[in-house]
């Protein structure tokens, strides 16, 4: 009898295991499966930092830029003679340097050791005016500095174009300056209706020109007690033939003066 029950307790409880041990495996399955997902090659792992470091410089990096084209450099020859700067330049050596504190040949050596060459004017007349050139005279000096340097035309100015003339002559500086000023001295050598806006006696006088559209301005300077030197600037002329009939009227003018002063 003890047999008997005891085969019929084990046959009831086995299915029941059974049963628990079926229920139980679907849940240890997905457990398993859901632990850890399958880990990348590493191949692919170095192309996806590659390409976020590829992203990343792609952000940071700026843009390389053009180096600027070096402008045509002309040296000029030193030493020149001072009526030669007067011509090509606007002003002679000695002028520059009575009023700067520098020749020609000192103010090109600075400006070219300063990159000058590829600057723009306004930098460069900044740049003049801190080593010791006043407003004017620093316009003068970069002026003639791009001339040198073939950066502008000559007569070509930052304001339009302008013609230059100097002259020198056997007489004072003060009889040079009343020459200028005196309207009835003036007459005799220049012939035409000019306004003196500014005058410095006996160093300089700035003029509204005849045509009362262009303007120009006297410097004068004494070259010992009986000797004197002028340099003019004739400034906002039209073009390149207006600069080309200026410089031949003031030549005309000019010699007049020399003549009239001299008594020749």
């Amino acid at each position: 009898m003890r047999s008997k029950s005891s085969a019929r307790k084990s046959t009831t409880k086995a299915p029941a295991a059974g049963a628990a041990a079926s229920r139980k495996a679907p849940a240890a399955t997905a457990r398993k499966t859901a632990t850890k997902a399958p880990a990348k090659p590493v191949a692919s792992r170095a192309s996806e930092k590659a390409s976020l470091n590829g992203c990343t410089a792609s952000i940071v990096a700026k843009p390389a830029v053009p180096a600027r084209a070096k402008a045509p450099a002309k040296t000029p020859e030193f030493p020149l003679r001072e009526d030669d700067y007067g011509k090509e330049w606007g002003a002679g050596d000695g002028a520059v340097r009575r009023a700067t504190g520098r020749g020609w040949d000192e103010w090109m050596h600075l400006l070219d050791q300063a990159g000058c060459a590829l600057k723009e004017h306004a930098e460069i007349a900044v740049l003049t005016a801190s080593h010791g050139a006043g407003d004017w005279w620093s316009q003068m000096v970069t002026v003639g500095y791009e001339r040198a340097r073939g950066l502008r035309q000559k007569g070509e100015t930052a304001n339009g174009w302008q013609a230059s003339a100097s002259k020198t002559f056997d007489a004072p500086v003060g009889d040079l300056f009343r020459a200028f000023y005196d309207p009835k001295l003036r007459t005799r050598w220049l012939g035409e209706p000019i306004t003196v806006r500014k005058a410095t006696a006996p160093k300089s006088l700035r003029i509204t020109w005849s045509d009362g559209r262009t303007h120009v301005d006297a410097n004068l300077y004494a070259k010992g007690p009986t000797k004197s030197y002028v340099s003019l600037q004739h400034t906002k002329l039209a073009d390149a033939a207006e600069v080309e009939r200026a410089k031949t009227d003031w030549n005309v003018k000019l010699g007049r003066l020399k003549e009239m002063l001299e008594g020749t």
